[in-house]
């Protein structure tokens, strides 16, 4: 599933940041970043992980890329176990 595959009605919280030295994903930014970005040195791929109705999207290491099912299910994970904190 890729990020124009997502299911409609699902809310983005990723926070704007633009100091983090790669692109922000932000809500307002994400139509204007690219899928790939270079900081550091370091390959980048976008990504994303969703926990019911929230999409949090993030850049992951170009080298994890095979291993991304894994990455975005404990993205998601740490994104409902922070979401439940914020309920409580």
């Amino acid at each position: 599933m890729g990020a124009d595959d997502l299911p409609q009605g699902v809310v983005n919280v990723t926070g704007h940041d633009d100091d983090a030295g790669l692109p922000c994903l932000c809500k307002a930014c994400l139509p204007h970043a690219a899928s790939t970005a270079e900081a550091a040195g370091m390959q980048f791929q976008r990504s994303f992980a969703v926990t019911g109705t929230r999409v949090l999207h993030f850049w992951m290491l170009a080298e994890l890329a095979g291993d991304e099912r894994n990455v975005r299910a404990s993205v998601a994970e740490a994104l409902a176990t922070r979401l439940a904190r914020r309920r409580s």
